[in-house]
């Protein structure tokens, strides 16, 4: 009879293993705390790397240590299936910012991830812990990456926040997703996510900022027509209906100090419908200029990004339907003729005439 014996070590073996580890770093640290000051993240991998390997010997582990610094997630593989990401402050706390969130180059078969963080300010400390329990949060850089803090409690991780296991976040199709879901139901008034990516984002941010002023038309007109498209809260009377409108804009990398002037200035405009001359709030003015695109935005929108700007819970199936009811409801009180919605209508098909005084 043949018995096949499981040769992969117990998540026991390696927490041992990495408790060890640290042992033998923070020993060598009080030793000589200069050689960890000195050192770059890549040094310090090496460090580690080489403790590792000395805390091995005689254990399942000896001679299955492979450091693949750079090349993959984690920075250091053990047997196979262990994995240990090394990261490093040159302050004295136990803060930094991780790894990307979307681990798109997770070695494969990676079972179990600890993470090692070297406090490389005197004195020179090293922790060690399961990589989930310390990840405290999501910053966005040039991309989402973890925030780390090597002191959080065992309800302090973003996953338990989130409600889902690391796991799962991580096999998700769109991780990203699930994050922003999280930080958007926690937004104050007033308050906005300056970047967002996947389904939900309406846009690819640059790595430019622009004042407004230095946009060419065509730009302006297509801000203007998202803004109109996103926020039809500028239709109505209330003291805050730009400030959605402001945050926005500076997701996209676009300064506006006076938005409200974009929109009213000049105060009226007169517009001709079927014949009728009619004195109307600039806004609508801007609104006929900018009708087309208006109507074009709205019809290949994504539904998401419509639900998350519009501040009513309608169901859209038709959205330039919803938007006119949305506004309707906005101006309804004051608009006489024609009603709100055939003068909605009108203007944003084009029929309306605008006419210079």
């Amino acid at each position: 009879m043949i018995v096949a014996h499981n040769n992969i070590p117990t998540l026991g073996e390696f927490d041992a293993l990495m408790k060890a580890t640290d042992r033998l770093l923070n020993e060598e640290a009080k030793l000589n705390s200069n050689h960890f000051i000195n050192h770059n993240g890549t040094a310090l991998e090496e460090d580690v790397y080489e403790a590792l390997n000395e805390c091995a010997k005689n254990t399942a582990f000896e001679n299955e240590i492979e450091l693949v610094s750079g090349a993959r997630f984690p920075d250091i593989i053990a047997k196979g299936v262990y994995g240990v990401e090394v990261k490093s402050t040159k302050k004295n706390h136990w803060i930094s910012i991780g790894s990307s969130i979307l681990e798109s180059t997770r070695a494969q078969d990676i079972q179990r991830i600890y993470m090692t963080f070297g406090k490389l300010a005197k004195p020179v400390q090293f922790k060690s812990r399961p990589y989930e329990q310390c990840l405290s949060g999501i910053a966005v850089t040039h991309s989402p990456r973890y925030k780390i803090d090597m002191t959080l409690g065992e309800e302090g991780n973003i996953f338990r926040k989130m409600g889902i296991s690391y796991d799962d976040f991580r096999n998700e199709t769109d991780p990203i997703k699930v994050f922003t879901s999280y930080y958007r139901k926690h937004l104050k008034k007033g308050q906005s996510l300056w970047w967002t990516a996947g389904a939900e984002s309406d846009n690819v941010v640059g790595n430019k900022v622009a004042m407004w002023k230095t946009l060419s038309s065509e730009e302006k007109n297509h801000y203007i027509a998202l803004a109109f498209a996103y926020f039809p809260e500028i239709f109505s009377n209330r003291s805050d209906k730009y400030e959605k409108l402001s945050l926005w804009l500076t997701t996209q990398g676009v300064v506006l100090p006076n938005v409200r002037d974009v929109f009213s200035a000049g105060g009226k405009a007169t517009v001709v419908i079927d014949g009728h001359k009619h004195t109307l709030p600039a806004v609508y003015g801007r609104l006929l200029s900018n009708g087309s695109q208006l109507k074009n935005i709205l019809k290949k929108c994504d539904r998401e990004i419509l639900r998350q700007h519009w501040e009513y819970p309608v169901h859209i199936k038709d959205p330039l339907a919803c938007w006119i009811q949305i506004v309707s409801l906005y101006i309804k009180d004051k608009v006489d003729t024609p009603t709100a919605k055939e003068l909605l209508s009108e203007l944003i098909s084009g029929n309306a005439i605008h006419k210079n005084d």
